[in-house]
């Protein structure tokens, strides 16, 4: 099914194709079995090629956005779009053809493997690929997931099918919530937020004690949905430490092959994930 939606994408964008395919060749036999995983979540021909298109569709407004922010300096702000499902399913492939999101998820899956989890949240569940992994890993762990976004919802439950997780359709600021939680996923989640501080906050104010949070996000990443501008790694930890919380690893992955004093002037996409604790 693989070669399937690679060939799908080439038949659209040849040079998309021709990257994917340089990736994959690389990868080793964990990476094609998360590849089948994933791609079980298609269950026709037709869905195959609606998620070539989404993907397609994806990577060329990222493009469009990342040459406006090299004109400019600032994100365009354009908001959600109206076909939020196109644009889940894209992101959705992104952890498979994109080599800084497969990195960050395979971060996130060693974290698992260290810890055992009973009750799990996820903020802006979006695709919903972390909270299945967590599913996988402790079937019996109870899974909150929670989204603005009605679509990203619809998604997350066809692709998790797990009777136990509960959903809620809710603004995390104000969502329901009142336990605590072991286990808390931010996965790109505080750039498509304005009030980041306040995300934070309520996160450290839900996770346990001797609880974890997997969070993801990233600087000078220009997207029609990103809100909060990150100019520099370093932001992100003032802001993590601000709210009482310890990184305990981190990954740090610029997009381009350019020396670390240059990433600001030349305004490099750097993805950024760690592991968190109560401080």
């Amino acid at each position: 099914m693989l070669t399937r939606l690679i060939g799908l994408i080439a038949a659209q964008n040849p040079l998309q194709a021709k990257r994917i395919n340089t990736f994959v060749k690389q990868q080793d036999a964990d990476y094609q079995a998360f590849a089948e995983e994933l791609l079980s979540f298609f269950q026709s021909e037709q869905e195959l090629a609606e998620a070539a298109c989404a993907y397609n569709r994806v990577c060329m407004e990222l493009l469009c956005e990342q040459i406006q922010f090299y004109k400019t300096g600032v994100y365009s702000l354009k908001g959600v779009p109206e076909d939020t499902r196109y644009y889940t399913i894209g992101l959705l492939l992104s952890y498979l053809f994109w080599p800084n999101h497969y990195k960050m998820f395979c971060f996130f899956k060693e974290h698992l493997d260290s810890i055992n989890i009973k009750r799990c949240l996820e903020v802006g569940v979006g695709h919903g690929l972390f909270a299945s992994e967590v599913v996988q890993h402790f079937p019996n762990s109870s899974v909150i997931l929670v989204d603005s976004s009605g679509t990203s919802i619809q998604v997350a439950k066809e692709m998790l099918n797990c009777p136990q997780a509960r959903f809620i359709h809710s603004d995390y600021l104000t969502a329901p919530l009142e336990d605590r939680f072991d286990f808390i996923i931010m996965g790109e989640v505080l750039e498509h937020v304005s009030d980041v501080v306040g995300f934070l906050k309520r996160t450290h104010q839900l996770l346990q004690p001797d609880g974890t949070i997997f969070l993801s996000t990233c600087a000078n990443c220009p997207a029609i949905d990103h809100v909060y501008h990150f100019h520099t790694i370093d932001e992100i930890r003032g802001l993590i430490q601000d709210t009482d919380l310890s990184i305990v690893r981190e990954l740090v992955l610029p997009a381009e092959d350019i020396p670390e004093d240059k990433w600001q002037e030349e305004l490099v996409t750097i993805n950024y994930c760690a592991i968190l604790e109560r401080g």
